[in-house]
């Protein structure tokens, strides 16, 4: 059992170090408290929690343009109904062709949202 350092203001870590082969495994000694069963579902918090804190934000003609909790999931909710119209869902997956937005932030959680797998791909 070894005790890693943490980041300032975090706890420190019991870690077991396992060596096999050509490989050290390191494995958490403590198990992992249960998380909620959906990303999306953090956004839906903190559009409670905090509906005027800035969600997300880029850069748009030298100005910072962003969206905040509220208007994020808002955002989402109207996007992940139009992608069930379209027939989007888990058995129909979605293509973002597009470089990084906040609008392709806002296709991908609402594709999560709607349990659609998505696929960013770089214009490049």
């Amino acid at each position: 059992m070894v005790e890693l350092a943490a980041f300032p203001g975090f706890r420190r870590l019991q870690v077991r170090v396992e060596q096999r082969d050509d490989a050290i495994y390191l494995t958490s000694a403590e198990p992992f408290s249960a998380g909620p069963a959906r990303l999306g579902e953090h956004l839906i918090r903190w559009a409670a929690d905090a509906p005027d804190r800035l969600f997300i934000a880029e850069r748009v003609g030298g100005e910072w343009a962003g969206v905040t909790y509220a208007e994020a999931l808002r955002r989402v909710e109207r996007i992940a109904a139009a992608l069930m119209a379209l027939g989007a869902g888990p058995d129909r997956p979605v293509m973002i062709l597009s470089g990084n937005s906040v609008r392709h932030a806002s296709l991908m959680l609402a594709c999560m949202h709607i349990g659609a797998p998505v696929a960013p791909v770089s214009p490049a």
